[in-house]
């Protein structure tokens, strides 16, 4: 494949096949049209400053805007802790960011923080899942 979309096998894109709804490994199964969709990766250090916090989903809300869909993976590092300054910040990339995403996991979520996603995917209906693992994550990102 072509470098500049990645590795689709699971690196940076994953490839979603248009109007059938099944993925697509050889080039004799590649029907009319395929979308690569970008998996954006975030990564929360436990020690995250608010103002880096800040720093880092303003660029990476300028990064999914720019490739207009994506599927979004969240790592957070364990022991990271929020206040409500943080949580007023995530909600607005949440919110903004949201009609960009396709899919979002989660890695390293905490107890609270899994009840809340539960409770962002039933009001919103949105497709979010928590993982233990990255690599479950990115399989399941990579599905359609």
């Amino acid at each position: 494949m072509d470098d500049q979309y990645g590795d689709a096998s699971g690196g940076d894109y994953v490839s979603i096949v248009s109007g059938t709804g099944k993925k697509s490994s050889t080039i004799d199964e590649i029907p009319a049209t395929i979308i690569f969709m970008k998996i954006i990766r975030i990564f929360y250090p436990a020690e995250i400053r608010d103002n880096e916090m800040q720093s880092l989903l303003d660029s990476r809300l300028e990064e999914i805007k720019r490739e207009g869909e994506v599927n979004l993976l969240t790592v957070i590092e364990n022991g990271g802790k929020t206040n409500h300054v943080k949580n007023s910040i995530q909600r607005q990339f949440s919110k903004s960011a949201g009609p960009h995403v396709h899919k979002s996991a989660v890695v390293g979520a905490s107890g609270m923080i899994k009840v809340a996603l539960a409770g962002v995917k039933m009001v919103t209906g949105r497709k979010i899942q928590a993982f233990e693992s990255e690599e479950d994550a990115m399989k399941w990102l990579s599905e359609d």
